[in-house]
């Protein structure tokens, strides 16, 4: 992933927002944010929770194009037609606790 192309996606997300707005509505002082776009300098971490915040996004999406959720959804399908056994093992893979998933049924 290159600065430029996390900087494409915050302006997909942003759509007609500006620069100046983006920093008013995170916080980040605007200069920064003006070179830091005009450069293609990745934001920090911290700045780019901060973004992705404001942009009802995720950092995992501004970083790489895929959102994990979007990414999760596909297996969904899988996971409802899973036994109870292979619930089981999948939990036991992941560290995930047991109500997570029950009898094939996402539990959020």
């Amino acid at each position: 992933m290159t600065g430029k192309e996390v900087w494409k996606r915050i302006d997909e997300k942003k759509g007609d927002m500006s620069v100046k707005e983006l920093s008013e509505l995170t916080g980040i002082k605007y200069q920064l944010l003006k070179d830091q776009r005009s450069r293609d300098i990745i934001p920090k971490a911290v700045d780019l929770a901060s973004i992705a915040r404001a942009l009802n996004t995720t950092m995992d999406y501004i970083m790489t194009g895929r959102n994990f959720r979007s990414a999760f959804l596909e297996y969904i399908p899988y996971l409802e037609k899973a036994s109870d056994g292979d619930l089981s093992a999948i939990r036991k893979i992941l560290g995930m606790p047991e109500k997570i998933l029950n009898s094939g049924k996402i539990i959020v």
